[in-house]
């Protein structure tokens, strides 16, 4: 499934499993980081404040999240069915995303029902929002990253970074310094 919201293109893949083992079982993955517009969706670094959670989240990730719809998903965990988000790279923070938003417009209802997996995502959350989904959420993620994949990383250092170019007496100092 496509989804294109304002331009924010988002592919989805929801598939059933075949596996009969007790309960019916739907996986939801977000493609990763695959052209131009994807990339430069990655490079929308700065904060956004999110309306469902405390905290705020990566700009360019939760704007590809907030263009999926989610009724079908919540249709499929009202009819008992659980549901396991996943995603690699860009793909792996918007599924943590995607999974959030399910999960808060739900009341957390279904939360024994969701699962998020992640393979190699960059660190989507401020420090507010990842103690917010650790408090309430901590058991429906797992995130996987291998010790030499960058891609985790960048995030952080980029806002070490920021921090070190942009201070509160003045947005320019920092960049008298590497001049």
């Amino acid at each position: 499934m496509g989804f294109d919201e304002d331009g924010h293109e988002q592919v989805v893949l929801l598939a059933r499993s075949l596996a009969r083992c007790g309960r019916e079982h739907v996986v939801v993955a977000c493609r990763g980081t695959s052209g131009v517009k994807d990339f430069l969706q990655d490079l929308k670094y700065f904060p956004t404040r999110l309306t469902f959670a405390e905290g705020a989240a990566h700009w360019g990730f939760m704007e590809r999240a907030q263009s999926i719809p989610i009724d079908r998903i919540c249709e499929v965990l009202a009819s008992g069915e659980d549901v396991t988000f996943t995603g690699h790279s860009l793909g792996g923070a918007v599924a943590s995303l995607l999974c959030l938003r399910v999960l808060e417009s739900t009341n957390g209802l279904y939360e024994k029902q969701v699962q998020c997996i992640t393979f190699g995502s960059p660190l989507f959350a401020n420090c507010h929002l990842a103690e917010f989904i650790n408090k309430k959420y901590k058991d429906s993620f797992v995130h996987i990253i291998s010790q030499h994949d960058f891609v985790p990383r960048v995030i952080s250092l980029v806002s070490i970074v920021q921090k070190l170019l942009y201070t509160s007496e003045n947005h320019l100092r920092g960049l008298w310094i590497l001049t």
